[in-house]
Protein backbone atom coordinates (compact mmCIF):
# COMPACT_ATOMS: atom_id res chain seq x y z
CA UNK A 1 0.00 0.00 0.00
CA UNK A 2 2.91 2.67 1.14
CA UNK A 3 4.26 1.73 -2.30
CA UNK A 4 1.52 2.95 -4.34
CA UNK A 5 1.00 6.27 -1.96
CA UNK A 6 4.78 7.03 -2.89
CA UNK A 7 4.37 6.23 -6.61
CA UNK A 8 0.98 8.44 -6.84
CA UNK A 9 2.94 11.24 -5.01
CA UNK A 10 5.98 11.06 -7.29
CA UNK A 11 3.72 10.82 -10.25
CA UNK A 12 1.47 13.94 -9.15
CA UNK A 13 5.15 15.95 -8.57
CA UNK A 14 6.27 14.94 -11.74
CA UNK A 15 2.79 16.40 -13.19
CA UNK A 16 3.24 19.72 -11.58
CA UNK A 17 6.78 20.18 -12.35
CA UNK A 18 6.54 19.36 -15.96
CA UNK A 19 5.17 22.32 -18.02
CA UNK A 20 1.42 22.53 -18.54
CA UNK A 21 2.00 24.14 -22.03
CA UNK A 22 3.60 21.11 -23.34
CA UNK A 23 0.60 20.07 -24.67
CA UNK A 24 -0.26 23.19 -26.26
CA UNK A 25 2.22 23.23 -28.55
CA UNK A 26 2.89 22.82 -32.38
CA UNK A 27 4.64 20.06 -33.83
CA UNK A 28 7.66 21.13 -34.44
CA UNK A 29 9.34 22.02 -37.67
CA UNK A 30 5.52 22.10 -39.57
CA UNK A 31 2.96 24.08 -40.91
CA UNK A 32 1.37 24.65 -37.66
CA UNK A 33 4.01 26.56 -36.60
CA UNK A 34 3.31 29.40 -39.27
CA UNK A 35 1.95 32.90 -37.70
CA UNK A 36 -0.34 34.74 -39.53
CA UNK A 37 -1.07 38.63 -39.69
CA UNK A 38 -2.37 38.50 -36.20
CA UNK A 39 0.86 36.95 -34.76
CA UNK A 40 -1.13 33.67 -33.91
CA UNK A 41 0.25 30.16 -35.13
CA UNK A 42 -1.94 28.21 -37.23
CA UNK A 43 -2.11 25.52 -34.20
CA UNK A 44 -3.15 28.32 -31.65
CA UNK A 45 -5.96 29.17 -34.34
CA UNK A 46 -7.12 25.97 -34.78
CA UNK A 47 -7.71 24.87 -31.55
CA UNK A 48 -4.24 23.08 -30.81
CA UNK A 49 -4.44 19.14 -30.00
CA UNK A 50 -8.36 19.70 -30.47
CA UNK A 51 -7.82 20.98 -33.40
CA UNK A 52 -11.05 21.95 -35.65
CA UNK A 53 -8.73 22.20 -38.62
CA UNK A 54 -7.67 19.70 -41.57
CA UNK A 55 -6.11 19.99 -44.71
CA UNK A 56 -8.20 20.12 -47.83
CA UNK A 57 -5.40 20.21 -50.55
CA UNK A 58 -1.11 20.65 -50.55
CA UNK A 59 1.68 21.12 -52.89
CA UNK A 60 4.97 21.60 -52.32
CA UNK A 61 4.48 25.51 -52.13
CA UNK A 62 1.17 25.93 -50.67
CA UNK A 63 -1.35 24.33 -48.54
CA UNK A 64 -5.16 25.27 -48.04
CA UNK A 65 -6.69 24.61 -44.24
CA UNK A 66 -10.20 24.23 -43.77
CA UNK A 67 -10.91 25.36 -40.24
CA UNK A 68 -14.58 24.04 -39.23
CA UNK A 69 -14.80 26.79 -36.39
CA UNK A 70 -15.24 29.93 -37.33
CA UNK A 71 -13.52 32.87 -35.46
CA UNK A 72 -15.99 35.50 -37.15
CA UNK A 73 -19.57 32.91 -36.68
CA UNK A 74 -19.18 31.86 -40.31
CA UNK A 75 -21.74 28.62 -40.27
CA UNK A 76 -18.92 26.88 -43.34
CA UNK A 77 -15.75 28.40 -41.38
CA UNK A 78 -12.78 29.86 -41.82
CA UNK A 79 -10.10 28.94 -44.72
CA UNK A 80 -6.38 29.56 -44.62
CA UNK A 81 -3.78 29.43 -47.13
CA UNK A 82 0.06 28.63 -46.07
CA UNK A 83 2.88 29.27 -47.63
CA UNK A 84 5.23 26.96 -46.65
CA UNK A 85 8.29 28.53 -48.33
CA UNK A 86 7.21 32.32 -46.85
CA UNK A 87 6.50 30.70 -43.67
CA UNK A 88 3.54 32.13 -42.55
CA UNK A 89 -0.48 32.32 -43.57
CA UNK A 90 -3.39 34.02 -43.92
CA UNK A 91 -6.93 34.07 -43.74
CA UNK A 92 -9.27 34.19 -47.17
CA UNK A 93 -12.20 34.35 -48.05
CA UNK A 94 -14.66 31.72 -48.53
CA UNK A 95 -17.44 33.51 -50.76
CA UNK A 96 -20.06 31.94 -48.47
CA UNK A 97 -21.41 31.34 -45.25
CA UNK A 98 -23.81 28.58 -46.18
CA UNK A 99 -24.01 25.41 -43.80
CA UNK A 100 -24.53 23.83 -47.18
CA UNK A 101 -20.95 25.01 -48.49
CA UNK A 102 -18.41 22.37 -49.31
CA UNK A 103 -14.63 22.18 -50.52
CA UNK A 104 -13.46 20.02 -53.55
CA UNK A 105 -10.31 19.48 -55.25
CA UNK A 106 -10.84 21.30 -58.57
CA UNK A 107 -8.63 21.92 -61.65
CA UNK A 108 -8.39 24.97 -64.00
CA UNK A 109 -6.57 25.23 -67.58
CA UNK A 110 -7.89 22.14 -69.09
CA UNK A 111 -6.45 19.99 -65.69
CA UNK A 112 -3.12 21.72 -65.45
CA UNK A 113 -3.23 23.02 -62.47
CA UNK A 114 -4.80 22.20 -59.09
CA UNK A 115 -6.97 24.06 -57.24
CA UNK A 116 -9.50 24.40 -54.30
CA UNK A 117 -13.05 24.70 -55.07
CA UNK A 118 -15.53 26.38 -52.78
CA UNK A 119 -19.51 25.66 -53.41
CA UNK A 120 -23.05 25.40 -52.71
CA UNK A 121 -25.21 23.90 -54.23
CA UNK A 122 -23.32 22.71 -57.46
CA UNK A 123 -22.23 26.61 -58.18
CA UNK A 124 -18.62 27.14 -57.57
CA UNK A 125 -17.96 30.86 -55.21
CA UNK A 126 -14.76 30.65 -54.74
CA UNK A 127 -11.66 29.16 -56.13
CA UNK A 128 -8.16 29.13 -55.35
CA UNK A 129 -5.39 28.17 -57.64
CA UNK A 130 -3.14 26.60 -55.40
CA UNK A 131 -1.65 24.57 -58.38
CA UNK A 132 -0.93 27.68 -60.57
CA UNK A 133 0.78 29.51 -57.96
CA UNK A 134 2.99 26.63 -57.01
CA UNK A 135 3.97 26.35 -60.45
CA UNK A 136 4.77 30.71 -60.22
CA UNK A 137 7.36 29.81 -57.51
CA UNK A 138 9.21 26.61 -58.83
CA UNK A 139 9.78 28.85 -62.26
CA UNK A 140 10.61 32.01 -60.65
CA UNK A 141 13.70 33.76 -59.56
CA UNK A 142 17.09 31.83 -60.18
CA UNK A 143 15.01 29.07 -60.83
CA UNK A 144 13.27 30.49 -63.97
CA UNK A 145 13.86 28.27 -67.22
CA UNK A 146 16.32 29.83 -69.75
CA UNK A 147 17.31 28.99 -73.52
CA UNK A 148 20.87 30.39 -75.53
CA UNK A 149 19.82 33.39 -77.43
CA UNK A 150 19.62 31.66 -81.01
CA UNK A 151 22.59 33.03 -83.25
CA UNK A 152 20.86 34.81 -85.93
CA UNK A 153 24.23 35.99 -87.80
CA UNK A 154 24.50 32.59 -89.85
CA UNK A 155 21.28 32.12 -92.44
CA UNK A 156 20.17 29.31 -93.84
CA UNK A 157 21.19 25.69 -93.59
CA UNK A 158 24.61 24.28 -92.39
CA UNK A 159 26.41 21.50 -92.69
CA UNK A 160 29.88 20.74 -91.51
CA UNK A 161 30.91 20.63 -95.39
CA UNK A 162 33.56 22.90 -96.46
Amino acid sequence: MKKYVVVAALASLWLMASPASAASQPPKNTIWEYKGDGGKTLWQVCGGQNSSCRIVASTKHYVAVLNHKSASGCAFGDFYIVARTDGNWQQRDTGTCSPNAYVQKGYINNGQYSSVDIGVNGTIVKRYPIGYWNQQKELSGKKRPRWKEKDRTKGGLQTNQQ
